[in-house]
C-alpha cells in the first residue's frame, strides 16, 4: 500500500494500483485473506498518501487527492494542433481569458471541459487520437525530428529486442504453473498503458513501467535460448 501510494505521487495513473492489487487478492486469496491483506493494503495507502491529500484539501478548498496537471494534460491531448508529442499548443486569447482568475484546480477543471467540448465536436480525431496514442505507447522509436538519428538508432536496436521478447514471455508466463503474482505484474504494465492514453502521449510515460516490461522480456528469451540451443543439439545429431 505505501509503495503504491509513492507510485501515485510520482505519476498520478498509478492512482488505481491498490484497486489492481485488491482485485488480485479477491481473485486469488480466500475469504479470510482477501480481508487481511485489503485492510493493510488500503491502510498502508492511506497513511502515505493522506499528508498530501490534507495539504491540498486545506489549500484549494475542496477534496483532491494528487495532482492538478490533469485539465492541461487532457487539453494537449485533445485540441487542433496535437501531433502526438508533449508539446502544448498555443492557447487561443479566448481560452486565456477564461483561465483568468483561476486556481490551478478550476483551471484543470476549465481545460477538462475544453478537450471534452473539441471530442464532442470532433468523434472521428477523437478515436484517431486514441489509436495514435496506443501506437506511441507501443512503438521502438523516439518521435523523429527531436532527437539525433543515431540516438534513435541505439534506442530502437536495444528497444525493439526487448519489445519482441516481451510479446514471448507473455505465452511463456501463461504457461507457468505459479503465474498468478506475475499475471498481477503483467496487468501494472497494462493498466499503467491505457491509463495515459486519454491524454497527449509521448514515449516517456513507457519507461515508468520499463522494469516490469523487462522482466517479462526475460521469459521471451530465456525461451527463445532454450529453443535455439535445442534446435542445435539437434542439428548437431543429425549432422553426427
Amino acid at each position: 500500500g505505501g509503495l503504491a501510494a509513492l507510485c501515485t505521487l510520482g505519476r498520478s495513473e498509478f492512482l488505481v494500483l491498490p484497486f489492481i492489487v485488491l482485485f488480485w487478492f479477491f481473485i486469488r486469496k480466500t475469504l479470510a485473506h482477501r480481508l487481511q491483506h485489503s485492510v493493510f493494503l488500503l491502510l498502508g495507502f492511506a497513511l502515505v498518501m493522506s499528508p498530501w491529500v490534507i495539504r491540498n484539501t486545506r489549500h484549494f478548498h475542496r477534496f483532491t487527492v494528487n495532482t492538478s496537471g490533469r485539465g492541461e494534460a487532457f487539453y494537449v491531448g485533445h485540441n487542433p494542433e496535437y501531433r502526438f508529442g508533449g508539446v502544448g499548443p498555443h492557447l487561443p486569447p479566448e481560452v486565456i481569458d477564461q483561465l483568468k482568475g483561476l486556481n490551478e484546480l478550476q483551471i484543470a477543471d476549465r481545460m477538462t471541459q475544453f478537450g471534452l467540448q473539441y471530442i464532442r465536436q470532433h468523434p472521428g480525431v477523437a478515436v484517431i487520437t486514441l489509436i495514435g496514442n496506443v501506437l506511441v505507447m507501443c512503438r521502438p522509436f523516439l518521435t523523429p525530428g527531436f532527437v539525433p538519428w543515431s540516438q534513435n538508432l541505439i534506442y530502437t536496436l536495444s528497444t525493439f529486442p526487448i519489445l519482441l521478447f516481451f510479446l514471448m514471455g507473455l505465452q511463456e508466463i501463461y504457461t507457468l504453473e505459479e503465474r498468478d503474482g506475475w499475471i498481477l505484474l503483467l496487468l501494472i504494465v497494462v493498466v499503467k498503458i491505457l491509463a495515459v492514453l486519454p491524454f497527449y502521449t509521448v514515449l516517456r510515460f513507457r519507461e515508468v513501467v520499463s522494469p516490469l516490461i523487462v522482466v517479462i522480456a526475460s521469459f521471451g528469451f530465456l525461451a527463445w535460448r532454450t529453443s535455439r540451443h535445442a534446435r542445435l543439439q539437434a542439428a548437431q545429431k543429425a549432422v553426427s
